[in-house]
This record gives C-alpha cells, sequence and structure tokens, in this order.
C-alpha cells in the first residue's frame, strides 16, 4: 500500500540556461503524513501514483524559455520572428489517472487570441502542442460576462473541452457570493459563438444548435452510426429535425424525458441493476407477511398454496405461485417476482387455478418482494430433532446470498398461516434487536446464578 502523501516536493536542478534561468526538476521528495517519514526519489524512479511533480509555474516557464530563444536570443529581441509565450492563467484535466496542465499559447506581440493550447503531464512532464487557433481564455471570458452582464456574473478560468471536433471554452459564472448560477461556451476559434444556460444540459444544447448547419449534422451523423441503443433528452429538450430525420434513418429510438439527467440516470441505473441482474426460477411461493418477505419451500403437494391462500385471507399479500424469480440485485438483496403468465394465480389441488387479484382485490397481490426468511414445509419426522430455541440461525442459499432458513415439520393440527406470521414477526423483530431465545437464554443463566449465590 502507498502511503499516504501530504505533499510532494520538487527538487531543482543548478541554472541551465544562462547565469539565471532554466530551473528543473531532478527528484522529489515524498512525505508519509503519518509517520513523518520522507522518502527521495529521482526523476526517473517517481512512483506512477504520484500526480504533481512537475508544477504549472515551472511548466510554463520552461516553455516561455523555449518559445522565446528558439529562433535566437537577438530575435528575441528585435525581430521577434515565430517568437510564442503562454497565456496568464491555466487548468487541469484529469486522463488517463494522470493530471494535465493546459495553457494557451500566445505571439510575443499579446494580442488577443491564440495560436494554440499546450498540454503538459504533471508528472512527466510529457509536453504536446495542438494547432487551435482562437480567443485567448481572458477574451473569451469577457465575451462569456458581456452576456449576462445586467447581472453582474463574472467568469472563472475556463475548462477546454472538445465538443464535436470544435475545440470549445467551458466557463462557470458566478455571483458576488461565489456561488455558480449560469454556465457559458464560447468556440474557441469564433468566440462570438457564446451560449449561456443555467444547467450543462441546456448550455450544450444550445451550442450544438448555434453551429454550422452542415457540422451539425455531421456530428449527429457520426454519432448514430455507432449504432447505439437508443437516445435520451433530458429536461424536456425537444431534438431538432435533423436529429430526429437521422433518428428514423438509423432506426435509433428517440426519448424524451422531464427529469433532469443525474435523476433520470440514478432510475436508469436501478431499473437496469434489477433487470440484468443474475435471475434463477425456484419452486416455491413467496408472499409478503407485514412486510417480510417470506419464500415457502417444499415438495409438491405438501401445502404451500394452502397455506398462502390462509394468509392471503388474513390481509397478507401474494407476490408468486408455484415458480419465483428470484434475482441477485446486490449482494444482500434478493428480489422475488412471479413470470408474466402465472402473475397473480394460484393453483389449488382439487379446485384448479384461483385468481387471487379478482377474488380479494388488488391490496391482496404485489408484483415484487425481497426475499426476508425462507421457511421450509416438510413432513414430519419423528426420528429427526428440530430447532426449539433458536439460539442459531440456519441458512439457505440462493445466487450466493444466505437467506435466514426455518425447517417446519408438518402434521395434522398445526396451523400453517399463525407459523407462518410468528416467524415473520419474530424475523423482524430480530432485525430491530430483540431476540426472544436470547433473552430466555439471559434469564435462564441469571436465575442459575442466583440459585448458586443462594447455596
Amino acid at each position: 500500500m502507498e502511503p499516504f502523501v501530504t505533499e510532494v516536493e520538487g527538487f531543482a536542478a543548478g541554472k541551465t540556461i544562462g547565469l539565471f534561468g532554466g530551473r528543473d526538476i531532478q527528484g522529489a521528495v515524498l512525505c508519509d503524513a503519518i509517520t513523518g517519514e520522507s522518502v527521495y526519489y529521482d526523476i526517473s524512479e517517481v512512483p506512477t501514483w504520484v500526480d504533481n511533480v512537475y508544477t504549472p509555474a515551472l511548466i510554463m516557464e520552461q516553455y516561455d524559455y523555449h518559445g522565446t530563444l528558439v529562433n535566437g536570443f537577438i530575435n528575441s529581441i528585435l525581430g521577434q520572428r515565430g517568437v510564442t509565450v503562454t497565456t496568464e492563467g491555466y487548468n487541469y484535466i484529469a486522463l488517463n489517472d494522470d493530471v494535465y496542465v493546459y495553457t494557451g499559447i500566445t505571439s510575443a506581440n499579446a494580442d488577443q487570441s491564440n495560436l494554440g493550447f499546450l498540454l503538459s503531464n504533471q508528472r512527466t512532464k510529457e509536453t504536446k502542442f495542438y494547432d487551435a487557433p482562437g480567443a485567448t481564455e481572458y477574451a473569451a471570458m469577457a465575451s462569456a460576462q458581456g452576456v449576462v452582464q445586467d447581472l453582474g456574473y463574472v467568469a472563472t478560468f475556463p475548462l477546454l473541452l472538445n465538443i464535436a471536433g470544435e475545440p470549445t471554452y467551458f466557463i462557470p459564472l458566478k455571483d458576488a457570493t461565489n456561488l455558480v448560477k449560469s454556465y457559458a461556451m464560447v468556440n474557441v476559434a469564433q468566440y462570438q459563438v457564446v451560449t449561456v444556460a443555467s444547467t450543462v444540459s441546456q448550455c450544450e444544447q444550445e451550442y450544438i444548435r448555434q453551429m454550422a448547419p452542415e457540422r451539425r449534422r455531421e456530428m449527429y451523423d457520426k454519432l448514430l452510426a455507432e449504432k447505439i441503443p437508443c437516445l435520451v433528452y433530458s429536461r424536456g429538450q425537444m431534438p431538432d429535425e435533423d436529429m430526429q430525420e437521422l433518428c428514423r434513418r438509423y432506426q435509433v429510438p428517440l426519448l424524451v424525458s422531464d427529469k433532469t439527467t443525474s435523476d433520470l440516470m440514478a432510475e436508469v441505473i436501478r431499473w437496469l441493476k434489477v433487470k440484468l441482474a443474475p435471475c434463477i426460477s425456484i419452486h416455491g411461493v413467496l408472499v409478503d407477511v407485514f412486510g417480510e418477505g417470506v419464500l415457502i419451500t417444499g415438495e409438491s403437494g405438501i401445502g404451500k398454496s394452502e397455506a398462502a391462500l390462509e394468509l392471503i385471507k388474513r390481509g397478507h399479500r401474494l407476490v408468486s405461485d408455484d415458480v419465483v424469480e428470484l434475482r441477485k440485485v446486490s449482494d444482500v438483496t434478493l428480489v422475488g417476482s412471479a413470470p408474466d403468465i402465472t402473475r397473480h394465480f394460484i393453483e389449488l389441488r382439487g379446485i384448479g387455478i384461483i385468481d387471487v387479484k379478482t377474488l380479494f382485490g388488488v391490496e391482496s397481490v404485489k408484483d415484487t418482494q425481497s426475499v426476508d426468511l425462507v421457511i421450509k414445509l416438510e413432513e414430519w419426522d419423528r426420528d429427526k430433532e428440530y430447532d426449539r430455541l433458536g439460539l442459531h440461525e440456519e441458512y439457505t442459499e440462493y445466487l450466493g446470498n444466505k437467506i435466514v432458513c426455518h425447517s417446519l415439520p408438518i402434521r395434522p393440527g398445526r396451523n400453517l398461516a399463525i407459523i407462518v406470521e410468528s416467524a415473520a414477526v419474530n424475523h423482524r423483530q430480530k432485525k430491530m434487536g430483540y431476540n426472544a431465545a436470547e433473552e430466555l437464554y439471559k434469564r435462564v443463566q441469571a436465575n442459575l446464578a442466583k440459585k448458586r449465590e443462594e447455596k
């Protein structure tokens, strides 16, 4: 396990340019915040989990030396042919478990345009230049502020994004209390293309609408050509005609939801987690008893359906009879449901099929229920010892999940429905922290201790 590091301190080498400039990192000192132990690593041996070795100031300083002196010292002072420098400010991008710093590159004349962008790995100093002429960061910030000048919002330093192949500044706008109120997108090449909206999705949608029709259609076509399962618009946003036409062409379902993006994603993930969960079918009856999901199993004809019918008449709810589909939605939760063909039906030998929903009403059925307790019905065996105290829980396993299981012997005179009710309530009580068997054991132990003291 790597140490918990609060700070990585770079060690600078001697000056490498003239007498005064050209600093560089030779190594790094990592300090363990718990023990205070410090370890020095040579620059070639710095662990890969370290994100920050080269500071943005050092990276920008080194590029400025390069951009200024690339055509000679005299040219840097007189002609300044091809002289470039970094712009004011920088931001970060996380890529492939590394942190990159980026900043704009402009000419030495310090005009309001960039020649491109510099992207540098803060761990390795691997640096790339991207040719993308356009507005500087501060020029884009001024453009965004101009749209909301009546509100007095202040633009923060932008984040550089690739929107459909278009270099784009993404700029949060804050009020006087430093709270983000709006978002802006500014095209790097055409900084007069500015969109401002209260949400990220709305801002992105409006930015796409401002693109040239040919560019926008090209972007849509590239997206839909990947044969995606469907396309969903959140917040009630309506797709434009080009998107609708291309969705029809590629036969991609196009959906619109009034939910916010975060709520929609959470709902979709929850639904998919259930639908795509591992599933098995077992022979049994699943009922909801006092909010506890009770799975009744046993040999065919032992009385599972009859017990379920009695429970239904006592006000409990049927989930599935005969065949129960179990889905593992998490490591601790199994959800049971009925197959579509047998949902709300019970088979009683000698009578036939009963429609529980029709006979007893909608309050007597339920579509899904988590499985909390298993009741296994079996024929009474005089030679078998059955648990009479319940100090030790027995479990059965489905799809890797352990469920509390009670073996219930069947003989004339035993009311199964009442026993199942009692088992469900007792299980619920245990989950709430009270165990009747343990309480009895404590009383017995206390009574024995008292008798020993009296002697």
